[in-house]
């Protein structure tokens, strides 16, 4: 369900960095930042309006800036001169300037770019590899603890022989429906081990519990993930009014961006099998 969600909100997508635009002011002091994160900001800034071009839709934040993103490498590009990076869910943020080839897959690395402010593709450039602690500041962010939109949940997942329970707590209101996926370690390794459980389960009184049974399962790490979506049609209509059409209303340190304004809430934890 989580991948299929993403797939929905999302489509496949490359975050392009690339040579920026010569009337730029670059700032003096970089902005440090994920490729996560920096695809994350992006997708859930871009805006398509009828009428006007995604550059004017768009809060374009990072143009002019110096940028020094953190990330794995994916792919490098035959020319050598660009390097695709993990970005957030099925996002890629592609990286231009210097010689990656020498990379390697997987590998993480940090790097030096100027933003562009380009939204189709969106853009920085003139990137350089640098060591993994340069020097760089953390933007900082307002997260409230309290409010009427605020979302708190907890996830505390057991496994008890081939049984995973799946339970938590949340201040979310009775009915709202969370949605959970299972993920064994080997399923990344290969997509066809069918190593996968997804489904839903309701809130009852600041509490969530399911049990699910994974008898075939190897020995191993899974990945336990519990998301709302207060959008979707199995929502309370309380919830998709609460919360916003998008979840734009949701407000909390489990909110994930989403692409065009749209807000969730995840959170996951990881147990092994024995």
């Amino acid at each position: 369900m989580k991948d299929t969600l993403s797939a929905l909100l999302v489509g496949a997508a490359v975050l392009t960095l690339a040579a920026c635009n010569s009337g730029s002011s670059v700032s003096t002091t970089p902005i440090c930042i994920s490729a996560t994160e920096l695809s994350a900001q992006i997708a859930h800034n871009w805006r398509s309006v009828p009428g006007k071009k995604a550059s004017e839709a768009t809060d374009l934040k990072y143009k002019g800036n110096t940028l020094v993103i953190t990330g794995y490498v994916y792919d490098v590009r035959l020319n050598g001169q660009e390097v695709d990076l993990k970005g957030d869910s099925i996002y890629l943020v592609r990286a231009s300037g210097a010689n990656f080839s020498g990379l390697q897959k997987d590998q993480l690395v940090t790097l030096k770019c100027i933003g562009d402010g380009k939204i189709s593709p969106i853009t920085v450039s003139s990137c350089t590899i640098e060591p993994a602690n340069s020097p760089c500041v953390t933007e900082t962010k307002d997260v409230p603890t309290s409010g009427p939109n605020v979302v708190h949940i907890t996830l505390s997942p057991t496994i008890n022989g081939d049984a995973i329970t799946i339970a938590g707590t949340t201040d979310l209101k009775d009915g709202a429906v969370l949605t959970w996926n299972l993920e064994h370690a080997q399923q990344k390794k290969d997509l066809m081990a069918n190593l996968t459980e997804e489904g839903n389960t309701p809130v009852k009184g600041g509490k969530y519990t399911t049990t699910v049974k994974v008898n075939r399962w190897p020995k191993g790490k899974i990945t336990v993930w519990v998301g709302f979506y207060s959008f979707l049609k199995t929502q309370p209509e309380w919830a998709r009014t609460q919360y916003g059409a998008q979840g734009e209303n949701l407000e909390g340190s489990h909110v994930k961006l989403q692409s065009e304004g749209m807000k969730t809430i995840e959170i996951e934890r990881t147990i092994t099998k024995q």
